[in-house]
């Protein structure tokens, strides 16, 4: 009877093992369900964030772009000024030299 119940115990302890087995191979394919959707995720957000960083790029490069223009249409604005005032002084003295013959 004592052997039996020492079978009895062991068997116990034999299914008390195997059940833990169970749930320790249960929660390490949990685990590795979990681990492979991280690494999903983490290969979305790397992929987001190589087109933000192209698109910030993109962006910054078309400021420099707009940069440029503004400068070029400055430096025209600058000479035409200029060019105006020649003009402005010659008719002024068109004007002067008209009125000195009117006399």
């Amino acid at each position: 009877q004592q052997r039996q119940q020492q079978q009895e115990e062991r068997q116990n302890l034999l299914a008390q093992e195997q059940a833990d087995l169970q749930k320790l191979q249960e929660q390490l394919r949990a685990c590795r369900a979990q681990n492979e959707e991280l690494k999903q995720q983490q290969l979305v957000v790397q992929s987001n964030e190589e087109r933000q960083q192209q698109q910030l790029q993109e962006q910054e490069s078309a400021a420099e772009a707009r940069k440029k223009v503004i400068a070029q249409h400055e430096q025209n604005l600058a000479r035409q000024r200029e060019e105006f005032r020649v003009k402005q002084k010659e008719l002024a003295r068109h004007r002067q030299e008209l009125t000195q013959l009117k006399l």
